[in-house]
């Protein structure tokens, strides 16, 4: 029996030991790639090039477009970490979506909801722009989480997912809960009157890799990146700066670049 336990619990290890070790390969190759664009960066585009993780600030109310990390992905093959300070020649505005634009569903989104084909994915921008608006519904417009249309929403998208869950969410008693921590979060950032970087929450998070990315689009114009919507909607109804770590750039908008590093 000993022996048994044994073999298993050495099995056990090994398969941490080799997860730990892709994981530390998969790091430094990722901050290997990231030095390495730093360096080609800054000899292409002079002292204001942009920095693979850098935080920047942005002014959440003149943001009214998502360029979505799934996209940049499809389009130039890029995930999230390597696309953080790319600098680009062209800019697919194309592939770009209003934050506030409707799906094609009348205002009730529960209606909207029980309509969709069996199956059907909703698109994530579409998805996010509904987070959004629901948040502003909820702190500005008064209305309850449930009557938003919300909950509806994380139960479709956690029977659609091939996890059976969403969001860290797998039933209604999880959708509860963490719609009544983000109302605690509202209330501390209102209190405080300014968002906390990922740095702040985790010190030893390397150069924010987990921060939300916003992309630095013509005339240093800011285009949401998706993740973290629920912080970008509280920047957007209380009109802080949000603390984000650099996305794609386009060329003709690095010289906008200082005035967006600036926190204050």
């Amino acid at each position: 029996m000993k022996a048994v336990l044994k073999k298993i619990l050495k099995k056990i290890i090994s398969e941490r030991f080799h997860k730990a070790a892709q994981l530390a390969y998969s790091n430094g190759k990722i901050r290997s790639l990231q030095a390495a664009r730093n360096v080609g960066n800054k000899i292409k585009y002079g002292k204001e090039a942009p920095v693979c993780g850098e935080t920047v600030y942005v002014e959440a109310i003149t943001c009214n477009k998502i360029l979505h990390s799934s996209t940049i992905r499809n389009i130039l093959g890029l995930t999230k970490n390597r696309a953080s300070g790319k600098v680009i020649s062209f800019w697919p505005l194309e592939h770009t979506l209003s934050l506030m634009e409707k799906p094609g569903f009348e205002a009730d989104i529960k209606s909207w909801i029980k309509k969709l084909p069996y199956g059907y994915i909703i698109p994530p921008e579409y998805s996010i722009g509904i987070r959004i608006r629901s948040c502003i519904e909820h702190w500005v417009g008064g209305l309850s989480w449930q009557d938003t249309g919300i909950f509806e929403l994380l139960q479709y998208e956690m029977k659609t997912s091939q996890k059976g869950s969403y969001d860290n969410c797998k039933n209604l008693d999880d959708i509860i809960t963490r719609y009544n921590n983000l109302d605690l979060l509202f209330k501390q950032i209102k209190q405080e009157g300014r968002l906390r970087t990922q740095e702040e929450i985790n010190p030893n998070n390397y150069r924010k890799r987990f921060e939300v990315l916003f992309h630095i689009g013509p005339y240093g114009k800011t285009f949401f990146g998706g993740a973290g919507c629920h912080r970008f909607a509280i920047a957007y109804i209380l009109k802080l700066k949000f603390p984000a770590t650099i996305g794609l750039v386009y060329k003709s908008a690095i010289p906008f670049l200082p005035e967006l590093r600036k926190n204050n």
